[in-house]
C-alpha cells in the first residue's frame, strides 16, 4: 500500500481575501531582510507549508470535538513528559533498540499511527496529503500599509523609542485584495479522510480559521472562491457512473460504500479519472464522506493512544 499508487485526488482551489479582512505580510520594511513573501517575478504567495500547519491544527480541533477525547497525538509531546507521546517520539524510541524492521512490523507501526499523523505525516512517516504554494493571480493583489503605536504592556501606555524618547511607531504591511491558486493532493485515501478534509475546507470558507498572525483581529481570513478536482483511479472501475469503493483492503468498514458524481470515469492511458468541475459539486462529495468521518472518530474514542508494540518492545517505555 505505502509504495503503490491506487487512488488520488488533486483539488485545485482559488482562495480569495474576503472584504473586510486582510492578509498580513510583515512589519516595517527592511531592504536587507524583506518580510514580504514574494516569488521570482514579484508574485505574492502563501507557502504550502504554512497552509499545511493551519489545516493540521484545525483538523485536530475537529477530531477532538467529534471524539470528545485525545485521538490525535501532540507532535511536541516527549516520552519523558507525557504518558502518550507523539507518534514520531514513539517510533524514535523503538529505533534505539532495533535498526531494521520487517514489512509486517512496518505495517503494524503504520496501522497504529494517530489519524493526524496518518494524514499529515511526522518525522518518520510521510503523510498522504500534500500542499503546493498558492500563487497570487496577476493583477488581483492590492497592498496597504497601516501605521501603529507600540504599547508598553507593563504600564499600559505608549512605549517610548529609546533613540528619540518619543512614542514608538511601526508600520504593518498587508494585502487587502488577492486571489491565490494552488493544489492539494491526497493519495491512497480512505473516505473518512476525504470527509475530514471537507470539514476543514468548510471551516476555512466560513471564516472559522485563517492563516498567519493576528487572527483575532480578523486578519488572515480566506474564502474559497472556486474549486475543482480530478480523481484518478489506477484500478479498473466497476461502474463508470460511480466512484466505487476500491479501498476495502485499507478499511473494511467502507465495503460497499460509494460516492455518486455527476461525471463519468474516462480512461486516460493506464488509469481512469473523473473531473469534478465546481465548488458545489466537490462539497457534495465531501458531504457524502462526512458520515464516515464521524463514525471513524467515534470508534477511535478511547482514554489514551495505544502504545506501539513490536515483538514485545513497547515504544512508550525506554
Amino acid at each position: 500500500m505505502h509504495n503503490q499508487l491506487i487512488l488520488e485526488i488533486k483539488i485545485k482551489l482559488e482562495l480569495s481575501i474576503p472584504q473586510g479582512s486582510l492578509l498580513l505580510l510583515g512589519m516595517k520594511e527592511d531592504e536587507k531582510k524583506p518580510t514580504t513573501p514574494v516569488k521570482s517575478g514579484g508574485q505574492f504567495y502563501i507557502p504550502g507549508s504554512s497552509l499545511k500547519g493551519t489545516f493540521r491544527n484545525q483538523a485536530e480541533f475537529i477530531a477532538t470535538h467529534i471524539s470528545q477525547d485525545k485521538c490525535c497525538c501532540h507532535i511536541f509531546d516527549k516520552i519523558n513528559n507525557d504518558p502518550n507521546p507523539s507518534c514520531s517520539e514513539r517510533i524514535k524510541s523503538l529505533k534505539k533498540v532495533k535498526l531494521h524492521f520487517s514489512e509486517d512490523e512496518i505495517d503494524k507501526m503504520n496501522d497504529q499511527i494517530c489519524p493526524s499523523c496518518l494524514l499529515f505525516g511526522h518525522a518518520f512517516h510521510k503523510g498522504i496529503i500534500g500542499f503546493n504554494d498558492f500563487i497570487a493571480v496577476d493583477g488581483t493583489t492590492s497592498e496597504i500599509h497601516r501605521p501603529g503605536l507600540a504599547i508598553d504592556r507593563v504600564v499600559g501606555c505608549v512605549a517610548q523609542d529609546p533613540k528619540n524618547h518619543k512614542g514608538k511607531t511601526f508600520r504593518t504591511h498587508y494585502l487587502s485584495e488577492g486571489i491565490f491558486c494552488g493544489n492539494i493532493t491526497i493519495t491512497n485515501f480512505s473516505f473518512w479522510q476525504l470527509g475530514w478534509l471537507g470539514l476543514i475546507l468548510k471551516d476555512l470558507d466560513d471564516g472559522f480559521f485563517g492563516v498567519g498572525h493576528n487572527q483575532n483581529l480578523n486578519i488572515g481570513r480566506l474564502n474559497i472562491k472556486n474549486a475543482s478536482a480530478i480523481i484518478r483511479n489506477y484500478k479498473k472501475p466497476k461502474n463508470k457512473n460511480n466512484i466505487e469503493d476500491y479501498l476495502g483492503q485499507f478499511n473494511n468498514s467502507e465495503d460497499g460504500f460509494s460516492i455518486t458524481t455527476e461525471s463519468h470515469w474516462k480512461k486516460i492511458g493506464f488509469y481512469h479519472e473523473v473531473y469534478v468541475e465546481n465548488k458545489n459539486h466537490l462539497f457534495q462529495i465531501f458531504q457524502q464522506c462526512c458520515e464516515k468521518t464521524t463514525d471513524y472518530f467515534k470508534f477511535k474514542n478511547q482514554d489514551t493512544l495505544l502504545p506501539i508494540v513490536i515483538n514485545n518492545i513497547d515504544l512508550v517505555k525506554d
